[in-house]
């Protein structure tokens, strides 16, 4: 496991650890525009710059985010006595250039580790972008495969589901996510139900219909841990209660979030991984063209981190007061 450097956001008085399941690497061209890092600086950035934007009360709880990366691909998984003991909140598999629908034995052992961390850790979260959104709905017993109509390119704009609407709380009047997306495969079945609940779609396009999935607990809110028989902590920020947040949302509930599009990338990012592609001619250079003279902008990236966040218990303040 390699660690990214602590995210603080003030006096620290409560950590979010999460684990960055690496499940490939960018290009070098995006490997350099990073400083030499991968898919985890992507994530930490973006959680980062979503934490900074939600609107928090002087008097609520600090919050400081640690971030782990593993290298799935050479084995790197977090073990059982640290999802035990609460050393992580959540894990997030991140995207990557392999096929979701391979065989391969890191990919096996990956969907066979989340199934295990949902059936024995339910209180730790589980979170996918792309390829990660793909292998999360495998382990459970869904299904993916390349998508017939070719590549999903660009920032693409979803209609919502009632459930996506409702859990990634959007507003009445925006019935649409959007995202940058670089996606070959889709998931085409969702998968069936676990742990007496069932696994929802986020949002639908008409040439992928399953874009994102959430898999609520059947409470309203997470297990504690005598309930929940495993894990001795609580990912339940609690405390927030007392401090008039908004909350909960919706999303606090989630046990599974998963989204096809990526949040993380920015349009240089995907513009370096677009054009890496076309010279080494996995997408055909017209194509991928086209796609960029489209300048996506991922409009809905930093709501998406700020979610996945209020899942982990970041609740923003409400509206009506003053959080100066």
């Amino acid at each position: 496991m390699s660690q990214v450097e602590g995210l603080d956001t003030g006096s620290i008085t409560h950590t979010i650890s999460v684990a960055i399941l690496v499940a490939g690497k960018p290009s070098q061209s995006t490997a350099d525009s990073l400083g030499g890092g991968g898919y985890e600086m992507m994530i930490a950035r973006l959680l980062q710059e979503s934490l900074t934007a939600i609107p928090r009360f002087h008097y609520h709880q600090k919050k400081v985010l640690q971030v782990g990366a593993f290298d799935v691909t050479a084995g790197e998984l977090p073990d059982d006595q640290q999802l035990a003991e609460g050393e992580w909140d959540a894990l997030l598999v991140t995207g990557s250039s392999e096929s979701p629908a391979d065989d391969k034995p890191w990919i096996n052992d990956l969907t066979k580790f989340l199934r295990h961390t949902a059936e024995q850790h339910p209180l730790v979260r589980i979170i996918g972008f792309g390829f990660g959104h793909q292998i999360i709905a495998r382990a459970f017993g869904g299904e993916i495969a390349k998508n017939p109509t070719g590549w999903e390119l660009g920032d693409l704009s979803s209609k919502l589901t009632g459930t996506g609407h409702e859990v990634l709380s959007y507003p009445d009047d925006l019935d649409n996510i959007c995202l940058i997306h670089l996606n070959q495969y889709h998931v085409t079945k969702t998968p069936p139900p676990f742990n007496e609940s069932n696994f929802s779609v986020l949002a639908s396009t008409d040439n992928a219909p399953v874009q994102g999935l959430v898999l609520r607990y059947h409470t309203e809110a997470p297990p504690l841990p005598s309930l929940a028989e495993t894990s001795a902590f609580v990912a339940y920020d609690v405390d927030d209660f007392c401090a008039k947040s908004a909350g909960p949302m919706p999303v606090r509930n989630a046990h599974i979030l998963t989204f096809q599009g990526h949040p993380e990338f920015t349009k240089e990012i995907w513009t370096h991984e677009l054009q890496c592609m076309a010279d080494q001619h996995s997408i055909d250079a017209s194509i991928a063209s086209g796609a960029m003279a489209r300048a996506p902008e991922n409009r809905d990236a930093i709501h998406v981190g700020a979610i996945i966040l209020a899942m982990l218990g970041v609740e923003p303040a409400s509206a009506n007061e003053d959080f100066a």
